[in-house]
């Protein structure tokens, strides 16, 4: 049996929302990317909370680095509008990390002195049920395996299966 979405459609029952600070390497990653996307790009997560009460559209989370804490916990929040959320090398602390009610992808980079993140962004992966993905590349390659991951995640927002990522 073969399903088709009409593009129109899908895009008017959802958008997608970055949030980040710009200023670190994985946030700019994740506005980069929301940029290229078409996303709508905020900078913390009360400017997320100010769009949320204007547009009542559902909506699919980026978020990178110490904005994921607070930006999820708006998101779950708002559980009945979030589709998933990609989510980069969060930070924070774990003991407010859930189980969240929507699907999510956590990637991190492969261990490097400069990323020091991975293994707690394994634990978060871990705490929010959430498929982990370790990047193989960076620069324009990184960018480009995140935004494979992010088509893949907006396809199971949209009942696809998830597939192999």
């Amino acid at each position: 049996m073969t399903r088709s979405l009409p593009v129109e459609q899908a895009s008017r029952r959802r958008t997608l929302l970055a949030v980040a600070d710009a200023r670190s390497l994985d946030g700019h990653t994740i506005m980069s990317l929301g940029h290229q996307e078409n996303a709508v790009l905020l900078p913390n997560a009360e400017a997320l909370v100010q769009w949320l009460a204007a547009d009542q559209r559902s909506f699919v989370l980026l978020s990178a680095a110490d904005s994921c804490l607070p930006s999820l916990a708006i998101a779950i929040q708002q559980h009945e509008r979030c589709l998933g959320a990609l989510l980069l090398s969060p930070g924070g602390d774990l003991a407010h990390a859930r189980l969240l009610p929507f699907p999510s992808l956590t990637v991190c980079h492969p261990p490097q002195a400069h990323r020091p993140r991975l293994t707690s962004t394994v634990a978060f992966a871990s705490s929010w049920g959430s498929r982990l993905h370790t990047l193989h590349g960076s620069g324009e390659s990184a960018l480009g395996e995140l935004r494979l991951l992010l088509h893949a995640l907006q396809r199971q927002a949209e009942g696809w299966p998830l597939g192999d990522i």
